[in-house]
């Protein structure tokens, strides 16, 4: 038994499709890259009193590079290369920083 797993066909997961840059621009970045961040990181931030800040900091960094892949996929599918273009570069450039530097604070806690 086989299966063809292309690449061309649309994914059936909401995540996976966000990952591969198959959303609509503003859902990518209203959606995911802001509401589901500041979800995310309030979850993270409260469960730093029970888990370990490394568990913590791994996920964050996890979920930003997840984030920053999602939104550059679909930036550059996107039709328009204007001014809107540069400026959700800008953001996922800064995601990408941020989550190097969560990646140290990871490193260099244990």
């Amino acid at each position: 038994m086989t299966y063809n797993i292309s690449m061309n066909k649309p994914a059936e997961n909401f995540f996976l499709s966000y990952w591969r840059g198959e959303l609509s621009l503003g859902a990518s970045f209203w959606g995911i890259f802001v509401f589901l961040s500041i979800i995310v990181t309030g979850l993270l931030g409260i469960s730093m009193d029970y888990v370990p800040e490394q568990i913590s900091f791994a996920l964050m960094t996890a979920f930003m590079i997840y984030t920053c892949v999602g939104m550059y996929q679909s930036n550059i599918k996107h039709e328009s290369h204007g001014f809107i273009t540069f400026i959700l570069h800008l953001c996922v450039l800064s995601r990408f920083i941020k989550a190097v530097v969560f990646l140290f604070a990871t490193i260099t806690s244990f």
